[in-house]
């Protein structure tokens, strides 16, 4: 499937109000489960609105890698404090 449409479709819901910046070539495709892709995602993006939306821009790029296709979501948000970092992965 291609990329552009799921991160428009994304932004549309989970971004109201908020700047995004989309860097996602039209040919770039991905080969995965349209739902969980898109669920995955939208939590990055849901993440990036809550915690660092009134920052600036929140970045999304697609791009394609030798044979893998590679998602990026960046803010200029806070950040993980340093010392919560090794707890990151940690499940609640």
């Amino acid at each position: 499937m291609h990329l552009a449409p799921v991160i428009e479709r994304i932004i549309a819901k989970e971004g109201q109000g908020h700047a995004f910046s989309t860097t996602v070539p039209d040919n770039v495709v991905v080969h995965a489960y349209p739902q969980l892709l898109e669920r995955a995602l939208s939590n990055v993006v849901r993440n990036a609105v809550k915690y660092a939306g009134h920052a600036g821009p929140i970045t999304i790029a697609g791009a394609v890698a030798g044979e893998n296709t590679v998602i990026s979501v960046a803010d200029l948000g806070p950040g993980v404090d340093a010392t919560e970092i090794d707890r990151i992965f940690e499940p609640f």
